[in-house]
This record gives C-alpha cells, sequence and structure tokens, in this order.
C-alpha cells in the first residue's frame, strides 16, 4: 500500500525531541523512531542530525563488507 516506497534512497536523517524526520527527494516521512537497516558502508553516506558520535561514525566509514557475520541456531 502507501506505507512502502521503492526507489526513494534516503538521504538524510533529522531527530529532534519529537521523533526523526526521514528524508529523501523530493519526500520525506515523520516517525517516533527509525531503524537503519543497510550496510554500513552504505549508512555512511546518509546525513544524520546531530551528528552521530565520532567512533560510530568512523565504524561506518572503515567496516569493510563481510566483515561481520550473523548466524542462528535452533535447537529442539
Amino acid at each position: 500500500g502507501d506505507a512502502l516506497h521503492l526507489s526513494r534512497p534516503v538521504r538524510a536523517i533529522l531527530q529532534d525531541t519529537d521523533g526523526v524526520t526521514v528524508q529523501s527527494d523530493g519526500f520525506s516521512v515523520r516517525a517516533y523512531r527509525a531503524i537503519v537497516a543497510i550496510p554500513m558502508a552504505i549508512a555512511s553516506s546518509i546525513v544524520y542530525e546531530p551528528a552521530l558520535p565520532t567512533d560510530r561514525a568512523f565504524l561506518n566509514q572503515r567496516m569493510p563488507s563481510g566483515a561481520v557475520v550473523k548466524t542462528s541456531v535452533i535447537y529442539d
């Protein structure tokens, strides 16, 4: 439906005391929270306001893709 927007790359995430505004080209969404679930190398191209902590920004820029693996194991 109208809740999903494809081909709208996020350019900026602006946070204030009331929540976040996620901005794309000619489009924005207001929300209480935002989850950034993309590779760190791509996440570093998003403008964050206020800026991310320095250590996190450096991690986003320097962590190579494929350096972290997530595995789920289910036991009886």
